[in-house]
């Protein structure tokens, strides 16, 4: 076999498997609440801040009014997966009501990939904020987990800082690689 067909073999076949062992389905996805709260939420936000800073700042406020009244699960409140989830927030990072409706949107996108090539990939942004998917060739998730993933993110950061900013990862590994993967929640370049 030639070793250029050898290693179009193997990047299709370690896509392939890679794809069977990366799609993880977040819990939180499946919350009928969840999904109610995202919808409200894009309700709120649309498809893109606005671009008039008066009428952002009208839009995050609804926002972390919603966020605010909202009873997040015993396990979003409780569990730290001091393993797998990192809330690393700066004065710098993103504004929590602008990553919450990034989230919105990619939980709007079920169904849709969203994934990895060897690096970060940007799914969604909203405002500040913007959610990625970082890792080698091949991971791989359907877009509403994503979504719940990065809300891990942003439960944990609330439960730690309060609402002001958000910013942090949701970090998977996989058996076969060194290489590490996770969604992260970071502001917007």
């Amino acid at each position: 076999m030639l070793p250029g067909t050898l290693f179009t073999f193997s990047l299709l076949f370690l896509g392939a498997f890679g794809d069977a062992l990366v799609r993880l389905a977040s819990p939180i996805t499946h919350d009928p609440a969840i999904a109610h709260l995202f919808s409200q939420v894009r309700s709120i936000a649309g498809i893109v801040a606005p671009a008039d800073p008066v009428t952002l700042n009208q839009t995050r406020t609804k926002i972390l009014s919603l966020l605010s009244t909202f009873p997040f699960p015993p396990e979003v409140t409780t569990a730290t997966h001091p393993e797998q989830l990192y809330c690393e927030t700066s004065w710098d990072s993103p504004a929590y009501a602008d990553a919450a409706s990034a989230m919105s949107q990619l939980y709007n996108r079920a169904g849709q990939e969203c994934n990895s090539n060897f690096g970060c990939e940007g799914m969604q942004a909203w405002g500040t904020a913007e959610i990625g998917v970082c890792g080698p060739f091949g991971y791989s998730w359907d877009c509403k987990d994503v979504g719940g993933m990065a809300f891990w993110i942003l439960a944990k950061c609330r439960r730690d800082l309060g609402v002001m900013r958000v910013g942090g990862r949701y970090l998977f590994d996989r058996w076969w690689t060194e290489y590490p993967a996770d969604v992260r929640v970071y502001r917007r370049p």
